[in-house]
């Protein structure tokens, strides 16, 4: 897709559609913490067997070493009756948005299922995507990745000491392990999407507070990253 004006009419907009409501996750020294033990260790399903449902496509983009990231709440995409009534309309704007980002890893909050989530990412050239299907409600998080420097390895939901009613009835914290490759040097990562309870009334709140915190992985070969973050700026120690 060629850039145009548009990108610059854009901009402006980027701030309030990418400030997702996210969480930033504590350390694992003490305190209320749980282990990072997902609950299934199998390659992501992203598997398509979905309709073209724009005529956009994205070019792809190169690897240049520097693993950029997003994180996108796109209000209810694919539920019906949520959202904007012209789902077209929505999905080019989705598309718009993300060649002005050209990110690696997108992290997604309210995309309805694995079908809709296909609606976007199959316009981006060389990137795949997948959806968490342990969530039961119809706003589920989900990742998209350039398969270009990303190396799928598993992902799942993280549970362990976790209450379901503090993550808005089951919408549990979603990770991504993968390795990001760019020349001679892979580098394993975990990734962490969640979608967190909403609203600021005192029950809400109070949901919210039995949260615990999330500790990725330790042992030396693993990298430790949190997708709590705005216009891809990125936490890794």
């Amino acid at each position: 897709m060629k850039k145009s004006s548009t990108k610059s009419r854009l901009l402006p907009l980027l701030v309030t559609l990418l400030i997702a409501v996210l969480v930033s996750f504590g350390g694992c020294d003490g305190g209320s913490t749980t282990g990072y033990e997902p609950d299934h260790n199998e390659e992501p399903d992203t598997s398509d067997t979905s309709e073209p449902f724009t005529d956009m496509e994205l070019d792809s983009v190169a690897p240049d070493g520097q693993l950029e990231t997003v994180t996108w709440n796109l209000e209810g995409y694919g539920v019906r009756g949520q959202g904007p009534g012209n789902e077209v309309q929505q999905t080019e704007n989705i598309l718009q948005v993300i060649d002005s980002l050209r990110a690696d890893l997108y992290g997604f909050q309210e995309v309805h299922n694995l079908e809709d989530l296909h609606r976007f990412v199959n316009a981006m050239s060389g990137y795949r995507g997948f959806v968490a299907e342990f969530i039961s409600q119809d706003q589920r998080t989900a990742f998209a990745y350039n398969t270009a420097t990303i190396d799928s390895i598993s992902s799942g939901a993280i549970t362990e000491g976790q209450d379901a009613n503090a993550w808005a009835s089951g919408r549990f914290p979603f990770y991504f392990e993968f390795e990001y490759s760019y020349q001679n040097t892979i580098t394993p990562i975990y990734a962490v999407v969640i979608h967190a309870k909403a609203f600021d009334d005192e029950s809400s709140y109070e949901r919210r507070s039995r949260r615990r915190k999330i500790c990725t992985p330790t042992s030396p070969n693993k990298n430790r990253m949190q997708i709590s973050f705005f216009l891809g700026i990125i936490t890794m120690t």
